[in-house]
């Protein structure tokens, strides 16, 4: 199948993962940073004579623009000036908001964690993917919803949510990025190859997006699973939660289902890092190496999540980079430090494991194993099933 057509898009809503935390003390307070700040934002995003490492999530900046602003970015565009700006729908759903946010047919306490898993209702998208800008406008509307009823609360408050998708390739770049070279932005829009679910192998043209974040580049697609949760720290459902609290129950919560026995075998044994937030694997730490194999952010407005882990299933983390993303930008300063995935780490495990299902089945049993164990952990209890929503 030839590769679509190579989009480079801007997105002004907080839908991009980073791995630095800010606390806000009300609404109009300036973000003040915390200590948790990786590496990662140290980067550049493309420079061939150095070194090649793989880089985790940029940080994201805190702002309150929620709309579906689009900057289309042409190969000859230098700068942010020379972007187009245009707003349009990126994302439909069966459902309206309310009913996602203030469930009231699936028979649960509205207290406990519902878990929506997105797919692609395109019909030109056989693989099913969501695209990155749709799954975070449709985080940012959710989060609308909490932040309204904030403003004007109702005896019922909106039930906690974990979203759920595996994005199209996409490259995400930070504010501080005011422009990218034309080879640049050529080599990272260049096809990229990816066995889909069904064995098949199919080029896809990498999507490259300005957000509103800090940080430089990064990567999002086909083999990671990605989790927001969106809710109130501050909820009448569970204990509250600080800053620091929530962003260690998200790696905690990693860390757990990671260790436990999956359908691949036994688990995979992991560590934190209080220099770079995310969750790390002890296999690679025992030969002088660091391997992160799911990356954690977390943005918050008034108390409101959003963004949250994204965890590596059997995304290429190796290779030269016709298949392996990681391998079209060059994280510097981060020697030593790698991307790792679930299959990467058992090793022939995951072809038993693949016998026994396909990996979509795969990412989602991670999906699902997640948001029990962040329930558990939060203390909200978590609905029986997956709501599946297509975004078009």
């Amino acid at each position: 199948m030839p590769p679509s057509v190579p989009t480079v898009l801007a997105a002004s809503t907080p839908g991009s993962f980073r791995e630095t935390l800010f606390k806000l003390s009300d609404e109009n307070s300036k973000p003040h940073l915390l200590s948790l700040t990786s590496s990662y934002t140290n980067v550049r995003p493309i420079n061939t004579s150095t070194c090649s490492k793989p880089m985790g999530p940029p940080r994201t900046a805190l702002g309150r623009v929620y709309a579906s602003t689009i900057r289309t970015l042409s190969h000859r565009a230098r700068s942010r000036t020379q972007t187009q700006t245009q707003t349009q729908t990126r994302w439909s759903s069966s459902l309206p908001i309310s009913k996602l946010v203030f469930p009231d047919d699936d028979g649960a306490e509205p207290s406990a964690v519902r878990h929506i898993h997105l797919t692609s209702s395109d019909p030109r998208d056989a693989a099913g993917f969501p695209s990155y800008t749709a799954a975070s406008d449709f985080q940012a509307s959710l989060r609308q919803a909490f932040l309204d009823w904030k403003s004007a609360p109702t005896p019922r408050a909106p039930s906690p949510l974990v979203v759920s998708f595996t994005p199209t390739p996409t490259y995400t770049l930070g504010k501080r990025q005011k422009s990218l070279r034309e080879d640049q932005l050529s080599r990272l829009t260049r096809p990229l190859s990816v066995t889909l679910d069904d064995g098949t192998i199919r080029d896809f043209a990498p999507a490259v997006i300005e957000t509103d974040r800090g940080g430089l580049t990064t990567y999002h697609g086909p083999g990671q699973v990605v989790l927001w949760p969106i809710l109130d720290l501050r909820s009448p459902y569970y204990p509250h939660q600080t800053v620091r609290s929530y962003a260690r129950l998200l790696e905690e919560t990693t860390q757990a289902i990671l260790a436990s026995s999956a359908p691949s075998g036994p688990g995979i044994p992991t560590y934190l890092s209080e220099e770079d937030p995310g969750v790390w694997t002890e296999g690679a730490r025992a030969h002088g190496q660091e391997r992160k194999i799911a990356a954690m952010g977390v943005h918050l407005r008034r108390h409101i999540t959003g963004l949250g882990t994204a965890l590596n299933v059997d995304v290429v983390v190796d290779g030269d980079e016709r298949a392996n993303p990681w391998a079209r930008f060059v994280p510097c300063g981060l020697e030593g430090k790698t991307a790792t995935s679930v299959q990467a780490e058992v090793g022939p495990r995951w072809d038993a494991w693949a016998a026994a299902g396909d990996a979509r089945a795969r990412r989602e049993w991670y999906a699902r194993r997640w948001v029990e164990e962040f329930a558990r952990r939060l203390g909200a209890g978590a609905v029986d099933g997956t709501v599946y929503q297509r975004l078009g």
